[in-house]
């Protein structure tokens, strides 16, 4: 199951929101609330299904200039290598098990898939933070974890 932000942290304009350090950068998403210019943040359920498009928007709030976090677990019976497929309208950030392993600095329109990195996912739990800044307009991310031939993992989110 994937968990979201019920509200955003605010983010500022260009690069702000991308550059600053927020609290579930500082902790990996292990506190249940967080503290932010708008009270009190919280983790909530949110749909979402392997390679889905989540229209931030609609889910968390419909504002600009604002950064959000979603977060998800999930078990392996054995250690893999795989590819870490994310689209994300505008910038993001991913961990995998606490490791920052992406990084995309940008403003701009979500693509599914359109940036990869090969990773190493552990057997037993695997824990993903996503960070996913908003500048104007639409704003989403899609996230996919494949196998090295391109096909996705059999992943319980």
């Amino acid at each position: 199951m994937l968990e979201s932000q019920q509200s955003p942290f605010e983010g500022g304009k260009e690069y702000k929101g991308f550059d600053t350090q927020y609290p579930p950068e500082a902790d990996l998403g292990a506190s249940e609330s967080y503290a932010s210019e708008n009270g009190t943040l919280s983790w909530k359920d949110a749909s979402f299904y392997s390679g889905a498009y989540v229209d931030l928007r609609s889910e968390i709030a419909d504002r600009e200039f604002v950064v959000c976090f979603a977060k998800t677990s999930f078990e392996r019976s054995d250690e893999q290598t795989a590819v870490l497929s994310v689209g994300c309208d505008d910038g993001c950030k991913v961990w995998l098990n606490g490791e920052l392993v992406m990084q995309q600095r940008r403003i701009g329109g979500h693509r599914a898939g359109e940036f990869t990195e090969t990773v190493q996912i552990r057997e037993g739990q695997n824990t993903l933070l996503v960070k996913i800044t908003q500048h104007s307009q639409p704003w989403s991310f899609s996230l996919d974890l494949l196998d090295e031939e391109g096909w996705p993992l059999d992943v319980d989110w």
